[in-house]
């Protein structure tokens, strides 16, 4: 449901003139020079239409840490993908630094969003492209994947 949500609310950002990608998190909206009232706005809107039609955004479940291990798999991969597209990449973390890292999110803990690792680019506009040329992993990857590795992460 959750992921419904978010679907519908990067759709609304794309039909009111911004164009968005859920990405697996949140959205990632292209917002150029001078728009960021316009987007403010928008977005604000967006945000009331989506709840009116779905209700509130539903809690998000947390991964659990074998779910975690494998997106950090899942996002090596991605970075290498996004490498061979010619986009920057940076180094991953350790994994236990990854999974550490989102169980920290999930706990509340202040300032461990901003250290989450993503292997897309940090300008918007980049991170458009990088996604549909390499998509982001999500539930049914990370099924995948570890059906495919036993839950095997080393």
């Amino acid at each position: 449901m959750s992921r419904q949500w978010w679907v519908a609310k990067a759709q609304c950002h794309t039909d009111n003139g911004f164009p968005a990608h859920y990405d697996g998190e949140g959205i990632e909206t292209d917002v150029g020079p001078g728009q960021q009232r316009d987007y403010q706005e928008m977005t604000a809107r967006c945000q009331s239409q989506v709840e009116a039609e779905l209700g509130p955004l539903p809690s998000a479940i947390p991964y659990a840490a074998v779910e975690l291990r494998a997106l950090y798999h899942l996002n090596v991969e991605t970075n290498s993908c996004l490498a061979q597209h010619g986009y920057p990449t940076t180094e991953p973390p350790t994994e236990e630094s990854f999974v550490s890292t989102y169980q920290q999110v999930y706990a509340g803990h202040d300032g461990a969003l901003d250290a989450l690792w993503s292997p897309y680019p940090d300008d918007p506009n980049q991170a458009i492209s990088a996604r549909e040329a390499c998509p982001p992993a999500m539930g049914p990857e990370i099924t995948e994947w570890l059906e495919k590795h036993g839950g095997d992460t080393g």
